[in-house]
């Protein structure tokens, strides 16, 4: 069958709810499953009739035992045909829709029908449907479990109603800019896996639980795109997010690479999401599925002192090991809460009631993707690094959140702007927000931004870089450090002591804390050194008798991300700021694997990466209201080339 399948990316299987045909259901999708990249969806019958057929989608009717002979074909012989050769059915659908359905009462899935009614049923016009998909009635409390008459019910043989994904195929990896999405209110699925369970009502009935993709830390070095279970209410101030965009973050690196232990196999990754509400435990009085939202990275009970004092990061009730547990944060280590990650189809948001910001339409989704943990982060570090009017501010480190804090420390006052780095595209996407430049490369970063200050250092540094830095490869900085090469080993060994390269990805940095030391070196006397790049537990050396010397202050942390997302929401709808031209790459969560695989090597254009899951509820990027106007971010527009 491999090679009668060849040019086929999605088989839907629709069937009724007669459990005549559940057992060739699940035996034919298995065996499209075995074939690997082909998408198999289980879909009701009468969903046939509401959707055009797209290139390379397959489409298996099983019907009704009253309604096995469908366009002169017994049902399931005209699939058995179809699976042989299905070359001539691509892109065809079949009339389930004539006589045969008459006397079947139904209003499924969009065809309504009653008993004894002449003539054939005719399907409800989509644009209600849709309208109906995306507006629950009164009395619903769930997007996905609706129990007014009008929606989907969940007490049948088979749950699963899917209409196909948009954003799917070889041209979600495109380069944002040429990305063209249409928003369309469409259900979206990337998967869901049958499994029979056992129904009092009927022995023959089948329960069809709901799966999802999602990418799953497997070990050090190993991370997999899954089907696993979809999340459930745990808690009453829970709630379930469809996640719509969601992303890769330098942090998630941490995990694949070694440097961050305790994570769990089986983990789902990320903690950067945007989304639709699906669904709210008894104790969320502030939202209600349909609201669009963006998720902060970081957890908090918003009850506690410490929430209440806006330290959300340090919450006393997040932690399931107690006020002594630190942070907690989505797709992170046991010690971090054991939360899985938002790098999937839906979520489960604990203190959903606190930790969810609602999303006005005015801002689209490569804007609220960066709200969700990079731009909080940089201006966080803003924050910590005491960023006043006037300063001259270094931010080592030009990945996500270095070139976030460009834009944070211009809205905070910075007088000037140097960014160090020594990756070509991040160090030109600095320079378009017209940042001064050092390659440490090319110069000795130290004595570069004393010869840019007069001899004196930056009066203010912002650490984006943490546990993962690199040795220079070229010029002086690489004489330098080499004689450090010994203890930047000792400190890589300690940093990850269980290492699991893929050639040259998943390597860990080879000087863990070179960026600290650069941070300390190239600052004034008594300046101050806001620390936002994640140095893990086991890192025990930072030149703390060189900061002393110098009267530096230093401050650290993890981002209380719920403290600052609102009023970043409010800057970017309002036209202030514009995170837009930092998502380098938009891809989708069916090459998220690659995606990591790329941004871990730092390959060029990969600074920053988006995954578009869905596009039910989305705003599609560039379409918001002030997209492509943050002063903030571009700081003007540049000038002619020299072409020009």
């Amino acid at each position: 069958m491999t090679a009668a399948l060849k040019g086929v990316r999605r088989i839907y299987f629709s069937m009724s709810l007669s459990p005549y045909y559940t057992d060739a259901v699940s035996l034919m999708a298995a065996a499209a499953r075995a074939q690997g990249d082909i998408e198999v969806f289980v879909n009701m019958m009468t969903w046939l009739a509401l959707e055009p057929l797209s290139r390379g989608e397959l489409r298996l009717p099983f019907g009704d035992h009253r309604l096995a002979p469908i366009a002169g074909h017994d049902v399931a012989e005209l699939c058995a045909k179809i699976l042989t050769d299905p070359a001539p059915h691509l892109s065809k659908s079949y009339d389930l829709t004539g006589p045969e359905l008459k006397g079947h009462a139904r209003v499924r899935g969009g065809l309504r029908g009653r008993a004894g009614t002449p003539g054939h049923v005719r399907p409800r016009r989509r644009r209600n449907l849709e309208r109906d998909l995306r507006r629950p009635r009164p009395g619903c409390v769930s997007a996905r479990r609706r129990p007014c008459g009008g929606h989907r019910r969940t007490n049948r043989a088979s749950e699963s109603r899917r209409l196909p994904e948009s954003l799917s195929g070889p041209e979600q990896d495109k380069d944002v800019s040429r990305r063209k999405v249409t928003r369309r209110a469409v259900s979206t699925s990337m998967g869901r896996k049958p499994q029979e369970t056992e129904d009092a009502r009927h022995p023959a009935m089948r329960r069809w639980d709901m799966h999802m993709k999602a990418v799953v830390w497997h070990g050090v070095g190993d991370i997999r795109l899954d089907s696993v279970p979809e999340p459930k209410i745990q808690d009453p101030y829970d709630a379930i997010v469809r996640i719509t965009t969601s992303a890769i973050c330098g942090t998630d690196l941490h995990f694949v690479r070694g440097t961050m232990p305790g994570m769990q196999e089986g983990r789902i990754l990320g903690h950067e999401a945007v989304g639709v509400v699906e669904e709210t435990g008894e104790g969320v009085r502030n939202f209600r599925p349909g609201d669009r939202v963006v998720v902060p990275s970081t957890v908090g009970c918003g009850t506690c002192s410490y929430c209440r004092a806006g330290y959300y990061a340090q919450c006393d009730n997040a932690n399931p090991q107690g006020p002594r547990g630190g942070t907690v944060f989505f797709g992170g280590p046991e010690a971090a809460g054991g939360l899985d990650g938002l790098q999937a189809e839906y979520a489960r948001v604990p203190f959903a009631h606190v930790g969810l910001v609602p999303l006005p339409d005015t801002v689209d989704e490569a804007q609220a993707i960066l709200l969700s943990d990079i731009y909080p982060t940089a201006w966080f570090g803003a924050r910590l690094a005491e960023v006043g009017d006037g300063d001259t501010v270094a931010v080592v480190g030009a990945g996500p959140v270095g070139q976030a804090a460009i834009a944070c420390v211009r809205l905070q006052g910075a007088g000037r702007i140097i960014v160090v780095d020594g990756v070509q595209d991040r160090l030109e996407l600095a320079r378009a927000q017209h940042a001064e430049v050092i390659d440490f490369n090319a110069e000795d970063p130290v004595e570069a931004v004393r010869d840019l200050t007069g001899g004196i250092g930056v009066d203010r540094v912002i650490d984006a870089v943490g546990v993962d830095a690199q040795r220079p490869s070229q010029g002086p900085a690489a004489d330098a450090v080499r004689e450090q090469s010994e203890q930047f080993d000792h400190e890589r060994a300690e940093a990850a002591p269980d290492q699991n390269p893929d050639g040259e990805t998943w390597v860990p940095g080879n000087a863990p804390t070179l960026a600290a030391r650069w941070s300390v070196q190239m600052a004034a006397k008594a300046g101050t050194i806001g620390t936002v790049g994640v140095y893990p537990p086991q890192v025990q050396h930072y030149p703390f008798g060189e900061a002393f010397m110098k009267n530096l202050t230093l401050k650290s942390g993890n981002c209380n991300h719920r403290r600052y997302l609102p009023e970043l929401v409010s800057l970017v709808a309002e036209g202030r700021l514009d995170p837009t031209p930092l998502v380098t790459r938009w891809g989708g969560v069916d090459s998220a694997v690659e995606a990591y695989r790329r941004f871990d090597r730092r390959e060029a254009g990969w600074t920053k990466v988006a995954l578009g899951v869905a596009d039910e509820g989305a705003v599609a990027p560039g379409l918001g209201e002030a997209a492509g106007t943050g002063a903030a971010t571009t700081a003007g527009t540049p000038g002619p080339s020299a072409e020009e």
